[in-house]
């Protein structure tokens, strides 16, 4: 039950029913608080824990990873899931040096324990600080390193990571025009399923100004509409709102006079 219900939580995230798939995760985690020892289990309190730390609310995200951080996590995958979540804390917060440790934590642990989705996952959020720091060699080869997936679910714990780190680094090396086939494709159904949008406050605006640089005004504007839509559909989120603004400033001052 606790898996099905994690199931559709992830429907409704992508489709921007960003209320319900909260609802849903919560009720997972009531189900099953504990954590599985099988690392292809998604973990519901690491799920919820992740999509707080998506909408940028830390403390309550922090909470729960704190309770999560029990003795039977030793030596488990699901350890190496609690250090991405982490890390990922640490990186929206801006605290660099704590989200690497955290990051070369999980990846420590998921090398130890076979995990190899966990060691993926690991890899991209690593690749992910590095790029904040400017060092785009690095954030490339993490992402060489990745393992191919396995039957994991850990993408749950940093889905947007794991789907933008390859483009953002294409386009810090290569420039917005060589980006700009991976950013169609990215943004393809982004109408109808815009949780694309929902993990980083700061990705709609990047998205419409890599578009732009590209010369891609449709592009641009379905992105800014989207981000609309998704901060439209979910008042109670400032961070969403923040980001439709954002990206909307941007789509807006680069229209001709």
């Amino acid at each position: 039950m606790a898996a099905a219900l994690v199931t559709r939580a992830v429907i409704a995230w992508d489709d921007g029913q960003v209320s319900d798939a909260l609802d849903l995760l919560r009720d997972a985690a009531r189900r099953d608080g504990g954590i599985s020892a099988d690392a292809r289990d998604a973990q519901p309190l690491l799920a919820l824990g992740a999509a707080l730390i998506d909408l940028r609310q830390l403390n309550e995200a922090d909470s729960i990873l704190r309770a999560a951080d029990q003795p039977a996590l030793q030596g488990i995958p699901a350890q190496a899931g609690l250090a991405i979540l982490r890390a990922r804390v640490h990186l929206a917060a801006g605290r660099l040096a704590d989200v690497a440790a955290d990051g070369r934590a999980a990846l420590g642990i998921a090398v130890g324990t076979g995990a190899h989705g966990y060691a993926a996952t690991a890899h991209s959020v690593l690749a992910m600080i590095e790029l904040r720091r400017g060092d785009i060699a690095a954030a490339a080869q993490h992402l060489a390193c990745r393992p191919a997936a396995g039957p994991q679910s850990t993408d749950l714990y940093a889905r947007q990571e794991t789907t933008v780190a390859e483009v953002r680094i294409v386009d810090a090396r290569d420039g917005a025009a060589a980006a700009l086939g991976r950013i169609s494709r990215l943004c393809a159904d982004l109408g109808a399923r815009p949780g694309l949008l929902l993990g980083d406050p700061a990705l709609a605006a990047w998205l419409v100004r890599t578009a732009l640089a590209a010369g891609d005004r449709e592009l641009a504007d379905n992105v800014s509409r989207a981000a609309e839509a998704l901060a439209g559909g979910n008042p109670g989120l400032p961070v969403l709102a923040a980001a439709a603004a954002h990206g909307r400033g941007l789509a807006s001052q680069d229209q001709p006079g």
